[in-house]
């Protein structure tokens, strides 16, 4: 995410509640952010579905024998070896 969009996603979470800020003491242009009380609550409540997501994900996979993640890892891996630009100019170069 670009700078201004986790600011922007910040404040919002700030004026709801679920954030707290604090300017820095060592660099005031900077803040520490904390959860509130209602920041934890809303994750203590949020985490059963996160769960429930990551396990319905998972039997995805196992049925269409992908391990999606494991796939994006290689993918990842592949572009740190040789970037998708340096692989099209390459073809383009022949």
């Amino acid at each position: 995410m670009a700078h201004p969009s986790v600011i922007e996603v910040t404040d919002e979470m700030i004026r709801k509640g679920f954030v707290g800020s604090q300017k820095s003491r060592e660099d005031r242009r900077r803040r520490h952010l904390f959860l509130t009380r209602k920041g934890e609550k809303t994750i203590a409540r949020l985490e059963p579905i996160w769960e429930a997501f990551k396990q319905a994900g998972d039997e995805i996979c196992g049925e269409s024998g992908n391990n999606f993640l494991e796939s994006i890892r290689k993918l990842e891996q592949a572009l740190d070896r040789r970037s998708m630009y340096d692989r099209i100019i390459a073809r383009l170069s022949k």
